[in-house]
């Protein structure tokens, strides 16, 4: 904004376009990713300058003493308590999470003290996904500016363009869809006894305290043997996990404040260096109503669409698998298209028309990412809390 601003008040370059009566700038599209993405980086050093609250955090690897053999079995034995007295676990998921003893016995036994709601799971690899979908956006930005300038796309060039690039975002979404899926598979078929330790000494501590915990929980008979317990824990593992990773992997890859906040950082950056170079008694209603449709609804839902669409029928064959990616990303490639055609109507009619849009837009959002996706609303802030009943004592030496 602030170079939009500067922009117009000639402070900073503008070039001719092709596209547009006036001059347009270059420099918001050009920095806005960039910025934000260091912002992303970066943040969490900044606010440890400005230190406003300390959170207690107990990391096992660190916080129980790997050197010493009695120090360590004393943390090990208090692990439980750990966990009992903690509001939230956050689980940094890999694909050998649920194949480490440790990792599976802690998120197990956390679930047994406390509600589901209190596991937040992280897959570390949607971080690199999202970096990656924001460049990816950005870069087909930028790639339009220098394009502006020299001549105005044909109609071919456009669906080129546009195809190649939802061509791409329908692959990622179908290889994500499968991936997702063999998480499940590998949670379903989950065997504490194929899961591997570091130190084969700690297997045998492990199943002792998972038999104590599934007898603290009532789950097996005080009487029972450590492999009773073991299979009850696997049971507990298999019913329990799958709810948990569905609820935190979602059915879209990306929340739509996610998809949100980077569509209005694109269109936003872009709108503000179309209108540069423009009189500020000229600035154009269509512009606003067009970037708000664009940022707040046109992308957030043309992903999420894409990805509910093209992750159906996962079982097909590799060919039917291509086949129908070509299809949905041609589809993508055909709703874009069709809402260009806005710029070559009336400006009367294209306003009337963006404004039903995006009247229209909050239902299409909810109908897609569902009824929480402005948040919990004001109704969840008016509910009473509710009781929850006791957690179960788990004993520990």
């Amino acid at each position: 904004l602030l170079l939009g601003f500067a922009s117009a008040l000639g402070a900073c370059p503008t070039l001719p376009s092709k596209k547009e009566e006036y001059e347009v700038g270059f420099l918001c599209q050009a920095v806005c990713v960039p910025c934000f993405l260091c912002t992303l980086v970066f943040m969490r050093d900044v606010q440890q300058i400005f230190k406003h609250a300390v959170l207690d955090v107990f990391l096992d690897v660190t916080c129980i003493n790997q050197t010493s053999d009695t120090t360590k079995k004393q943390g090990i034995d208090k692990l439980g308590a750990f966990l009992a007295h903690s509001d939230t676990m956050v689980v940094l998921y890999t694909d050998v999470y649920l194949e480490r003893l440790w990792t599976v016995y802690e998120v197990a036994s956390f679930l047994a003290l406390h509600k589901i709601e209190d596991l937040v799971v992280l897959p570390v690899f949607m971080s690199r996904i999202f970096y990656f979908a924001v460049m990816a956006c950005w870069i087909r930005f930028i790639g339009f500016v220098p394009v502006d300038f020299d001549h105005k796309l044909t109609g071919w060039e456009v669906i080129l363009v546009e195809g190649a690039f939802m061509l791409v975002v329908t692959i990622f979404f179908r290889n994500w869809a499968c991936d997702k899926q063999k998480m499940l598979k590998t949670i379903v078929e989950f065997s504490i006894c194929h899961c591997q330790c570091k130190h084969d000494g700690d297997k045998t501590m492990v199943f002792r305290d998972i038999s104590r915990l599934m007898k603290a929980m009532q789950v097996v008979d005080q009487t029972s043997s450590v492999s009773d317990g073991l299979k009850a824990f696997d049971s507990l593992v298999r019913d329990v996990l799958p709810t948990v990773f569905n609820s935190a992997l979602g059915r879209l890859t990306f929340a739509y404040k996610h998809l949100a906040i980077v569509a209005i950082l694109l269109h936003g950056a872009h709108a503000v260096d179309a209108e540069a170079g423009r009189p500020m008694d000229r600035l154009t209603l269509i512009r606003f109503l067009e970037t708000v449709w664009r940022g707040l609804f046109q992308f957030p839902l043309l992903m999420g669409l894409l990805e509910m669409v093209v992750s159906c029928n996962l079982g097909w064959s590799r060919l039917q698998s291509a086949c129908w990616v070509i299809f949905v990303s041609l589809l993508g490639t055909g709703a874009i298209c069709a809402l260009r055609l806005i710029n070559e109507m009336e400006e009367s009619d294209a306003v009337i028309l963006l404004i039903a849009m995006n009247l229209v837009g909050p239902i299409l959002l909810i109908s897609v990412f569902g009824k929480n996706v402005f948040g919990k609303g004001v109704g969840y802030y008016l509910t009473p809390p509710t009781v929850c009943a006791p957690r179960p004592s788990v004993e520990t030496e």
